[in-house]
């Protein structure tokens, strides 16, 4: 006996072609989504996240934007799918089958559907990650990293995410099918939703308000920090002026057409206006959408140039070893570097050993208090500094700092700026810990070099006067020898590091094995303020413990091991916004995708009409393409500048000012943006050719 089910089975034989979008749509979104979720909260990947850092956060809250992208392109190719079922069930419905039949029938096809698309998604997805993961592995190939290991959590939330994706398909199919009588389902494509007229400064309002939202949302805070005060986290608020400038600019852009200086221009486009137009609002949404989610894949994918521009920074350092050590130490010296260079066949050139004196500083401690105003302290004690005179500073770097007596300059990272908790200028007074001589002095600028950066303790250049008198008197134990040299090969030269690195660690005595946010001045302070301090503990030292790199006050900067280990400690981070670019732009793409499947499915009678009416088939390709042409371009273009409008106030405010490193890091965004807007165009010829077929014209 022919049942309902057995009739809808054969229709899914006969009429495959209609189907492909649906399990395409659904089978990537849970592929994509379940992979994700996988590798995110993977063991392998959550011990190499820094704990409730920024960029957790930042990654958590793009990955939810992109459940959301994925779920919104579900919804798209359902609405599409349950478009082609339409003339199905309404054939049904007119010879007579009962709605209760055909509901039945239509909820077991897209069930059965479902579930199959949810299996291979998931199955698909699981291989994906340990795909991705190998690749990963093959990039770095110094770094440790291990086999990947699963987690029940990703699993959980991909489930999660098949559980909502169904239950929004199943009900989109029961409002389908709760249609009051035929010919709402035969014609629901016909319905308009108009846009009202409106005028230019209607646009105009929406730019400023988009940028207002941003410059507000962004700005604001960074204002208000400058001027001693923290603004409330409501105060994020404010990006929802963006949203709004947003939707203003579309629906300008949609509905405001004028015939201007050029009538005939006009009159000729008077039907793709009036088109887009009297679909206006479900044009606006999908825009909407769009934008936002283009954004999110150019923000992911322009992140990983901003992060990795630190390791272009390590690696245009002059000097390719760097160990810093106490001169009271034992801990290693020039014949036996030379003797493990000669064992692992490298060769040394440009050795030197230099002091720093290790004197106390003043400085200022800064907080939030409760009521959100700035709290701030000076102690003419505040924290151990590193000092080095005038002369040997230029005999190491060759450049004069000339620096006037009762001055100095603070060694920085090329182009970096004054932080807000810690000043440049706070340093007034140094104190000799010897004698208590103590020295006035006042900032004089800077001094770029990085070789001298220390981890956790800023170093200063002295007039020679001023440093031979405030170091009258210094004993080893107050004095830190600093090695630099480089090799002739620092790419060949990663077992002579490690080998180096691990003699470090066995060497280093008590007083060295304390991280970088330790100071003898600082834990003084707080017993003498009746606070806990919890600084004072000891690392391990051992080259496996990873934290070293983060934390150990004396890690030495191996050029070879640094930039590997800095992209280790980013390329999980940079990994991560990469896969969640492409899950965004996939999203855009199968939304572009279906809109224009929906635009042709929608208008397939009006352009009939108009091929009756005399239009030829180069017009009404013409048409289309002036309504696929806006849902491509105009989000790109919208998406575009937000994002880097918002990236440059980022650099701007950050640093107040463009270094070198932002200017390549935007340089290299740009270039993404142009691979995106080139796969973009690859998806709207595609959409065009489909959108024609559609239609029935070639």
């Amino acid at each position: 006996m022919m049942t309902m089910n057995k009739i809808f089975h054969k229709l899914r034989s006969y009429n495959k072609r209609n189907y492909v979008l649906f399990i395409f749509c659904i089978t990537l979104s849970v592929m994509l989504i379940s992979s994700y979720a996988i590798m995110l909260y993977s063991t392998s990947i959550q011990n190499e996240l820094p704990e409730g850092g920024d960029s957790r956060k930042m990654i958590e809250m793009i990955f939810v934007m992109a459940m959301i992208g994925c779920l919104l392109f579900m919804i798209y190719g359902t609405g599409i799918f349950l478009r082609y079922k339409s003339n199905e069930i309404g054939v049904f419905m007119a010879l007579g089958a009962h709605k209760r039949q055909l509901k039945k029938a239509l909820y077991t096809d897209i069930l059965v559907i479902l579930m199959g698309c949810v299996i291979t998604g998931l199955i698909l997805g699981s291989i994906l990650v340990l795909f991705v993961w190998q690749i990963y592995r093959q990039l770095l190939k110094h770094s440790d990293l291990g086999s990947f290991t699963y987690a029940v959590k990703g699993y959980g939330i991909g489930l999660l995410f098949c559980a909502i994706s169904v239950f929004c398909i199943i009900v989109m199919a029961m409002v389908f099918m709760k249609r009051s009588n035929l010919m709402d389902i035969l014609y629901a494509q016909r319905k308009s939703e108009s846009l009202k007229l409106i005028k230019q400064k209607y646009g105009i309002s929406g730019i400023i308000l988009l940028f207002a939202g941003i410059v507000i949302g962004y700005g604001g805070p960074y204002v208000a920090v400058n001027r001693g005060f923290r603004m409330p986290g409501i105060w994020s608020i404010t990006y929802l002026l963006s949203l709004a400038g947003i939707y203003m600019f579309l629906v300008y852009v949609i509905s405001h057409h004028e015939r201007g200086r050029n009538p005939q221009k006009y009159y000729r486009n008077i039907i793709p206006y009036s088109m887009m137009k009297f679909q206006g609002k479900q044009t606006i949404r999908n825009m909407i959408i769009l934008s936002l989610i283009i954004g999110c894949a150019l923000f992911a994918g322009f992140f990983i140039p901003m992060t990795y521009a630190g390791v272009r920074v390590i690696n245009a350092s002059p000097c390719d070893y760097a160990i810093p050590c106490r001169m009271d130490a034992d801990m290693i010296g020039q014949e036996e570097i030379y003797q493990i260079a000669d064992s692992c066949h490298v060769e040394i050139t440009q050795y030197g050993e230099f002091v720093f004196a290790e004197l106390i500083g003043s400085g200022v401690e800064r907080d939030w208090n409760d009521d959100g105003s700035l709290y701030e302290k000076e102690y003419k004690q505040y924290k151990y500094f590193e000092f080095i005179s005038a002369s040997d500073y230029e005999a190491v770097t060759g450049e004069n700092p000339e620096i006037a007596e009762g001055t100095y300059r603070i060694i920085i990272r090329p182009e970096a700026q004054s932080g807000f908790w810690y000043r440049y200028e706070d340093l007034r007074i140094i104190t000799n810990p010897v004698n208590n001589q103590e020295l006035k002095v006042a900032y004089a600028g800077t001094a770029e070099y990085l070789p001298f950066i220390r981890n956790g303790t800023n170093r200063y250049v002295l007039n020679d006067r001023d440093y031979a008198a405030i170091t009258a008197g210094i004993t080893e134990n107050r004095q830190i020898k600093q090695i630099l040299f480089n090799v002739a090969d620092v790419d060949g030269s990663y077992d002579f590091a490690e080998t180096l690195y691990e003699k470090l660690l066995e060497g280093a005595p008590a007083n060295m094995r304390v991280a970088n946010t330790y100071d003898e001045i600082q834990e003084r302070i707080y017993a003498e303020e009746g606070k806990t301090y919890h600084y004072g503990y000891q690392l391990v030292m051992s080259p496996d413990n990873v934290e070293l790199y983060n934390m150990w006050k004396y890690y030495p900067t191996f050029k070879v091991i640094y930039a590997s280990a800095l992209l280790k400690d980013y390329g999980i981070i940079m990994l991560l916004f990469l896969y969640v670019s492409v899950i965004c732009l996939a999203a855009a793409c199968i939304i572009s995708y279906s809109r224009s499947l929906t635009i042709g499915l929608n208008n397939k009678q009006l352009f009939n009409d108009l091929t009756r009416l005399g239009a030829n088939n180069k017009y009404v390709s013409k048409c289309i393409k002036s309504q696929l042409k806006k849902i491509f371009v105009i989000p790109a273009a919208v998406g575009s500048v937000i994002i880097f409008a918002y990236e440059i106030l980022i650099l701007a405010v950050n640093d107040r000012k463009f270094s070198s490193s932002d200017r390549w890091a935007l340089m290299v965004s740009l270039m993404i943006a142009s691979a995106v807007y080139i796969f973009l165009y690859l998806i709207y010829r595609i959409s065009l050719k489909a959108t024609k077929g559609v239609i029935g014209i070639k």
